[in-house]
């Protein structure tokens, strides 16, 4: 699984997160949770991107750019999912990246 990173707007602040292929989708990983002694990390939670405003860059230092704007509680994980309105979030999903292949 490749990792590639888009920008965000999330309140007054532009934001860069990761973004990973899974389930045939575009998914935003704004914190990953690493187990190094296991050799994997995964994220702590994902948000759908690819139903979002969003066009791919090239040439520049993202790969992204999500036009829609994000609550930042989205972001950081003090909003619930249910509480993302407009925003298919889930947290801890079954995602694991073995280190050193991203």
């Amino acid at each position: 699984m490749a990792i590639m990173t888009a920008t965000i707007a999330a309140g007054s602040e532009i934001l860069t997160a990761d973004v990973i292929s899974h389930e045939g989708g575009l998914w935003l990983v704004p914190h990953w949770w690493q187990h190094p002694t296991e050799g994997w990390m995964r994220p702590a939670r994902i948000i759908r991107m690819d139903t979002l405003q969003h066009q791919r860059l090239f040439g520049a230092e993202t790969d992204f750019l999500v036009k829609t704007p994000l609550p930042i509680g989205a972001l950081d994980g003090s909003q619930a999912p249910d509480e993302c309105s407009g925003f298919e979030v889930i947290d801890n999903p079954d995602v694991r990246l073995v280190v050193g292949q991203a």
